[in-house]
């Protein structure tokens, strides 16, 4: 295992750097209204327009 020394420091290196900049990556903070709507903006699209299920496979008692 010794080999793997410099390697094992590397990752241990990288990872306690993380924290630094893990909030500043998409999708780890909370959106703010104009991001989240980027992103939800396509969704709500498609559930308005697209027909909605007719409820054919439901069982019935």
């Amino acid at each position: 295992m010794v080999g793997n020394f410099d390697l094992k420091e590397e990752i241990r290196d990288y990872r306690s750097r993380q924290p630094e900049t893990f909030d500043l990556a998409f999708g780890h903070r909370i959106a703010s209204s104009h991001e989240a709507g980027a992103v939800l903006g396509p969704f709500l699209f498609m559930h308005a327009v697209l027909p909605k299920p007719l409820g054919i496979f439901r069982r019935h008692a």
